[in-house]
């Protein structure tokens, strides 16, 4: 049961039934008893004490009252349309010069309604301990509660989603026969989900393994036999990708590991966003940070392999994985994979690691020493480390080994013609390792070195290639003008007499315009990025300096598409939520009007004003508006991932407290599953962070439904067994 409406007959009320959607996680789920059939309500509610009062006499009035409303209501609508606008949200005014005063993240209304309100279970800060709910007790009784509520049927969304989990925590303490007996009671609730096994299958062959090298064995035969029908659109191939990528690595099979990586995964919205749940899970912070205190990704890419390389240190195969990260032949790749594996071992905080390190990057090129070192500097930053002066100089000495920035003048159009395109991948790289020192660097106090490297990281960027307006405009002439046009434009600019040899000319020309297309699109997405990078790291005066200098000036040779971009409304909402008026007032004053609204920005300061002064209400109002507003698969997702970033955000609060009621406030049916996976990240969070009694006494109360109560004490334990809430940011 994910997103996939469907009807389900009143015969199959209490009963198993399947979703409709044949890439559910967990598709068999037992159907509501005694329910309406129709949607439900997705008002917010309590947390704890939330009553749906009214009886049949209620619901027949209210069907009335909805019957009345939809007669008389509809001949209101139909001739009363509303005016359309260019943005939701944005008013006129705003569109007509630049953002405008009105375009606020403040929040809509400070009370919510009378008649529905969203409060708080408690809003006193919690005690290190309560009512005698001790980590003991915690463990001695959760194990228990969670088979127990895997065989409740009554709204239990899934029960394999509850035997999946209660059979990973088995295993993952080495409890072999219980493990297996919940996989076998997995096996019958859930015959037609065998890849459900997976996970657990590997935590028992990684029990098995001890200190000695890992090797195949039955189980993690099996697992990978249970793999073969699992495609990379379902929603648990990210899972499997992590567990059985790792097992297969660690074990020697890496062309098979390869190959299964090949198979399942197909970057996108959805998976994306499950593998960074994985990462913050994996790295101890259990929850999804969009601060500045995670590292930032220029490519603006997912990949599985950085998060399969920590798993593989963190297992004690560091060996494996460095091996596994030099087996990619690209700087780009081989950059990513080894700086996942030298945070891991920094991570690990071996005592041999640092020299570990030392020696494994002496052979590498030296953009991929400046982006490992630079990432170095960047974690010790984060951490307080005493060790962070150090590696800041060690990354600003690997800087100086880079390749120097260039500026790519395109010239007429037989220089473009003769100009060959270089290989940009060193300055790819050193750009990422700019943007990763400018963070050190202002997370360390240096701000004046953090500001002339913001301006060294957008000239790196700007190597790439040619600005996007520039060659864009050269493209759709030459398209325009047909092959007659283009055979005598060759003649003329290359002194050439044939024709067929000018239609040949003409054909390479197009070509490698759209290469330098290619690379001003990768120009754009890195400025893009070190711009929000330098913004979120109090740099938004040098942004807007960039701005104005390479955004809004008319010689398209050095133009930026600053203004067809979120950019400068992102910069505006970041001075805006600053109180910064002589700021906002400079930008409205000299950006055009109509510029695209940064929305995603917008719905993160607006919900997180409101969650900040206790407004829950606000924030899910505020949400649900969006959701009617955007229906796109892209904003979708977003929400989503803001969503996360609340819950993580109340969580380590001074009332952590709020972060459960928000949660539970999610009433639309479609974010049942994103429900559970936020309260198994919450519970770990606040366990891992000394406060196991609030989200130990949430979960065993009588009003949570039995998938809540199971991912609720799956995370308890996560978070538990975690060392520490926080080890190394950017694993």
């Amino acid at each position: 049961m994910c997103e996939t409406p469907g009807f389900v007959p009143r015969q199959a009320a209490g009963r198993e039934v399947k979703c409709a959607n044949p890439e559910c996680l967990v598709p068999i789920f037992t159907a509501p008893a005694g329910k309406s059939a129709s949607k439900p309500d997705e008002s917010v509610s309590a947390a704890d004490d939330d009553t749906q009062a009214g009886g049949k006499g209620t619901l027949i009035a209210l069907m009335l009252l909805v019957a009345a409303g939809a007669a008389g209501g509809g001949f209101w609508y139909f001739n009363n349309i509303p005016p359309k606008t260019s943005e939701p949200g944005i008013t006129a005014g705003n569109v007509q010069s630049g953002f405008g005063p009105t375009d606020t993240p403040a929040v809509v209304s400070a009370t919510p309604p009378e008649n529905n309100p969203v409060k708080a279970a408690s809003d006193v800060p919690p005690k290190e301990e309560s009512d005698g709910i001790s980590i003991a007790l915690i463990r001695k009784q959760a194990p228990g509660l969670m088979i127990a509520a895997a065989q409740e049927r009554e709204d239990n969304r899934s029960k394999p989603f509850c035997r999946q989990l209660t059979a990973e925590f088995f295993a993952s303490v080495g409890q072999v026969d219980q493990a297996l007996a919940e996989l076998k009671q997995l096996t019958q609730v859930g015959p037609d989900l065998p890849h459900l096994h997976i996970t657990t299958l590997v935590d028992l062959w990684q029990h098995k393994q001890g200190s000695a090298p890992a090797s195949p064995g039955p189980q993690l035969n099996e697992a990978v036999q249970r793999s073969s029908n699992l495609t990379a659109t379902d929603p648990f191939a990210v899972d499997v990708i992590q567990a059985l990528g790792c097992a297969l690595v660690a074990s020697g099979q890496t062309a098979l590991a390869e190959t299964t990586i090949q198979r399942l995964w197909t970057p996108g919205l959805a998976q994306r966003l499950r593998l960074d749940q994985l990462q913050c899970r994996q790295s101890g912070t259990f929850t999804l940070s969009a601060n500045n205190t995670w590292p930032v990704s220029l490519d603006d890419e997912s990949n599985p392999e950085p998060l399969l390389i920590a798993g593989l240190v963190a297992a004690g195969h560091s060996e494996a994985a460095l091996a596994w990260a030099r087996r990619k032949t690209t700087l780009s790749e081989r950059s990513e994979l080894i700086v996942a594996w030298a945070v891991g071992m920094k991570t690990k905080a071996e005592a041999a690691a640092v020299e570990k390190l030392s020696t494994s990057l002496a052979d590498e090129d030296p953009a991929i020493r400046a982006v490992v070192l630079a990432r170095m500097a960047f974690v010790d930053a984060a951490a307080k480390s005493p060790t962070a002066s150090e590696s800041i100089t060690l990354a600003t000495q690997a800087l100086e080994s880079c390749v120097a920035p260039r500026v790519v003048s395109l010239g007429e159009i037989k220089q473009l013609y003769r100009t060959a395109i270089d290989d940009v991948s060193r300055w790819r790289l050193k750009a990422q390792a700019q943007a990763d020192l400018i963070g050190a660097l202002n997370l360390s106090g240096q701000l004046e070195k953090a500001r002339k490297l913001f301006h060294d990281a957008l000239a790196s960027a700007r190597s790439l290639g040619p600005g996007r307006d520039d060659i864009a405009q050269r493209l759709k002439s030459t398209r325009s003008q047909g092959n007659a046009g283009l055979i005598q434009q060759m003649k003329s600019s290359l002194e050439l007499t044939s024709d067929d040899a000018a239609l040949q000319a003409g054909q390479q020309y197009v070509k490698k315009c759209q290469e330098w297309l290619t690379l001003a699109d990768q120009r754009a997405r890195y400025l893009d990025q070190i711009h929000r990078w330098g913004i979120a790291h109090g740099l938004g005066s040098e942004s807007w300096k960039d701005i104005r200098e390479r955004g809004l000036t008319g010689d398209l040779s050095i133009r930026d598409p600053f203004t067809s971009s979120t950019l400068p409304s992102f910069l505006f909402l970041s001075f805006q939520a600053a109180g910064n008026t002589n700021a906002t007032g400079l930008m409205n004053q000299f950006l055009p009007a109509g510029l695209p609204i940064d929305t995603n920005e917008q719905l993160r300061l607006r919900t997180g004003t409101a969650l900040s002064s206790g407004d829950l209400q606000a924030v899910v109002q505020a949400v649900r508006a969006d959701s009617n507003a955007r229906r796109d698969r892209d904003s979708r997702f977003a929400r989503r991932r803001i969503l996360f970033e609340l819950v993580g955000i109340a969580a380590s609060s001074e009332y952590p407290q709020r972060a459960l009621t928000l949660v539970a406030s999610i009433r639309d049916p479609r974010l049942a599953i994103w429900q559970e996976e936020a309260y198994l990240l919450l519970a770990a969070q606040l366990a891992a962070n000394g406060r196991h009694a609030i989200a130990w006494k949430y979960a065993t109360n009588g009003n949570r439904k039995p998938t809540e109560r199971v991912a609720l004490i799956t995370g308890l334990l996560e978070g538990l067994n975690s060392l520490a809430p926080q080890t190394a940011p950017g694993t």
